[in-house]
């Protein structure tokens, strides 16, 4: 898919509070003041213009940003690799624009499908997708039901897939790489109302701009429906499927100097569930629970809970011809589930649990790149992440003899929990070299080492032959050499 450019409109702008505007403050007045000179004045760099009082030197702030956000780009390319790029009006376009879910334009994309639980699928593989905001690779979370990301957070959304160069790994199926609006590149704000049928209401809130020196962009929005999961049932509406789903999104961005800013993200998302039910059903294990043997389906209550929260924050800086990233980050995931009345499902499953999964990351990312001469550009970066995963459940059963013959109608408990402690360090190290203006090879490693529910390493030689569209018939090889990081969760 074509990226285009968004045109768009300017709205009406705002004024965050003072205390934004001071963060930055004491760093733009020593970028701003420079000694008189005695001499000729130097030339402005891109972005700097000569100031009116004393000679000075300020920049544009719009200006400054948008080529950090260039320099980002090339420290990560995707050479070599297929992309399928969603830009901002793309996204607009779609049927329901900003309020259709993520994973409804990601299916827009070749080799993308989605499960009855709205979990993705690209090239027939489950749960080896890569989530990256602004070049930062999010930690996996415990998300069962939809996902956590919200559609209008995005100024564009790219699926990479095929042969990646070595700065991907641990997720190699595909790598969602989303860019994020900024108030620079949407400023002003809006609030819509969206709504159709099963019960579907869904306001959302925007608003961005520019304070001084401080980029901020921030978001939220409210779904609640009746199809919060795909009806099991062949009938048009389904039976205890209510969902509620809050989420919000913020982005503080100060620039420092025209070669640097420091961004903080901050996400969350809060989903409940009810599990949907077919009515009719009768329990045929022949089972009894409290003098109970029979319970209508319909009634069965089974709720679910997920929470998705996570924070970044990055530094950025160019100095010549070595751009730098460094990323520290966290993510906190939970999941609870219910059973309702645990007599139905005792009837029905011969087990009744209540279980909760969390699951704590953080850690720090670096990514850099050199242009050590017109033919050769060095990638080189690190990946560090310590998590860790507790867990409880209540399991209620019903005693059994050795024959497996129900001895009582009262049910028991079982508690069981624990914890793991895991770390992911990762390393990888590449060389674009431009062999002639319309061919590149792109060659590395990477090296991934876990310790968590299982112990592993693995070194991973890539390389990439990609030909330009100078070329009549452009074309790519690859030698990739795959590992996974195996599920935590």
């Amino acid at each position: 898919m074509t990226n285009l450019v968004r045109t768009g409109t300017r709205r009406v702008s705002t004024i965050l509070p003072s205390v934004l505007a001071t963060l930055f403050a004491a760093d733009a007045a020593r970028s701003q003041e420079t000694p008189t000179p005695a001499a000729e004045t130097p030339a402005p760099t891109t972005g700097e213009t000569p100031s009116s009082e004393g000679g000075g030197i300020s920049f544009d702030v719009n200006v400054v940003a948008t080529q950090l956000n260039i320099a980002r780009s090339e420290i990560q390319p995707s050479l070599g690799a297929t992309v399928y790029d969603f830009s901002r009006q793309a996204i607009e376009t779609q049927p329901q624009g900003d309020n259709q879910p993520l994973n409804q334009l990601l299916l827009q994309a070749p080799g993308v499908a989605q499960d009855s639980f709205g979990q993705l699928h690209v090239r027939n593989d489950h749960a080896n997708l890569q989530f990256r905001i602004n070049g930062v690779q999010l930690p996996e979370g415990i998300n069962v039901f939809g996902q956590a990301l919200q559609t209008r957070l995005a100024n564009s959304v790219s699926l990479i897939t095929g042969s990646l160069p070595a700065q991907y790994g641990l997720r190699e199926t595909g790598i969602i790489d989303i860019q994020t609006k900024t108030g620079t590149l949407d400023p002003g704000g809006s609030v819509t109302m969206y709504g159709g049928s099963q019960s579907t209401i869904h306001p959302s809130a925007e608003w961005g701009g520019t304070v001084g020196q401080i980029d901020y962009y921030f978001t939220g929005e409210y779904l609640q429906n009746q199809e919060g999961i795909e009806n099991p049932a062949p009938t048009p509406n389904a039976i205890h499927d209510f969902s509620q789903q809050p989420k919000g999104f913020a982005y503080v961005s100060g620039i420092i100097d025209p070669t640097s800013r420091l961004t903080a993200i901050l996400g969350a998302s809060r989903s409940q569930y009810q599990i949907p039910q077919v009515a009719g059903q009768s329990p045929t294990l022949g089972l009894t629970v409290n003098g109970v043997s029979d319970f209508p389906s319909a009634l069965i209550n089974e709720n679910q809970t997920q929470i998705n929260n996570f924070q970044i924050l990055a530094y950025q800086k160019r100095v010549g011809d070595f751009d730098f990233q460094v990323a520290g980050f966290s993510r906190y995931s939970s999941l609870y589930f219910s059973p309702g009345n645990p007599t139905a499902d005792l009837l029905f499953n011969g087990i009744a649990q209540t279980a909760s999964r969390q699951n704590w990351a953080s850690g720090v990312q670096g990514d850099g790149s050199w242009r050590a001469s017109p033919e050769h550009t060095l990638r080189s970066g690190f990946y560090i992440q310590r998590e860790r995963s507790p867990f409880s459940t209540t399991s209620n059963v019903l005693p059994v003899d050795e024959n497996g013959v129900q001895t009582t109608d009262v049910p028991i408990s079982i508690f069981d929990s624990g914890s793991k402690t895991g770390w992911i360090y990762s390393y990888y190290l590449q060389d674009e070299w431009k062999i002639v203006p319309a061919v590149t090879v792109n060659f590395g490693a990477r090296y991934d080492q876990f310790a968590e529910f299982v112990s592993e390493r693995q070194l991973s030689p890539r390389v990439t032959w990609c030909g330009s569209r100078a070329i009549r018939r452009p074309s790519r090889l690859a030698i990739p050499a795959i590992s996974r990081h195996p599920h935590s969760n």
